[in-house]
């Protein structure tokens, strides 16, 4: 039997020095809201480049990770795969 349900992000967890954030999502639309300046932009191009899955990514994400002062931890995606760093 063919599963075809779509897979997406459930959770991503990242970290620094002081602290853990876990961000969750559903499936479907996802609202991220914030102040200007607050890492909108920067956190849906971590999403994409984890999602995507491209192999240059990985270094990209990190760069962009360190630059805001976080690591990138784990990935989660629905169907129970998970992706760590």
């Amino acid at each position: 039997m063919i599963n075809n349900e779509k897979k997406y992000i459930k959770e991503l967890v990242l970290s620094n020095s002081s602290s853990e954030h876990i961000l969750q999502f559903l499936p479907g639309v996802n609202v991220i809201i914030g102040t200007k300046g607050g890492g909108k932009s920067t956190l849906l191009k971590i999403l994409y480049g984890l999602h995507a899955n491209y192999s240059n990514y990985d270094s990209d994400i990190d760069q962009i990770a360190k630059t805001f002062g976080f690591n990138v931890d784990k990935l989660v995606y629905s169907n129970g795969d998970i992706k760590r760093w």
